[in-house]
């Protein structure tokens, strides 16, 4: 079984907000399960929060989204990298392919 808790509506929070002060949360603290791991949502909703005011809500979400797209970048270009790693680097030791045509591909995969 999996349970899943969504945010339905956010009144005093922007989504990346909302994302950055649930991950904060220890969820695992409120099993309320036995044999199945079980979170109850009013333990949730009890959680005493500070809510700040409305243009520093506003001031964070700019800022946190950018860098939220940003690492989302890098690790799309981490995972790319990784890949031309263990693409090509078998066949350089092998001495199938030469270093020029290795980079020229790699040229390729980053352009792409």
């Amino acid at each position: 079984m999996n349970t899943t808790l969504w945010v339905k509506e956010f009144r005093a929070a922007t989504p990346t907000f909302a994302y950055e002060l649930l991950r904060r949360v220890d969820v695992s603290s409120f099993n309320a399960g036995s044999a199945v791991p079980t979170l109850n949502r009013n333990h949730i909703h009890s959680l005493p929060q500070v809510v700040p005011l409305a243009n520093c809500v506003e001031a964070f979400e700019s800022a946190a989204l950018a860098l939220h797209r940003r690492a989302r970048q890098n690790n799309a270009q981490a995972e790319l990298l990784a890949d031309l790693r263990d693409t090509l680097l078998p066949s350089l030791i092998s001495g199938k392919l030469r270093l020029p045509e290795a980079e020229a591909m790699a040229e390729d995969a980053l352009a792409a």
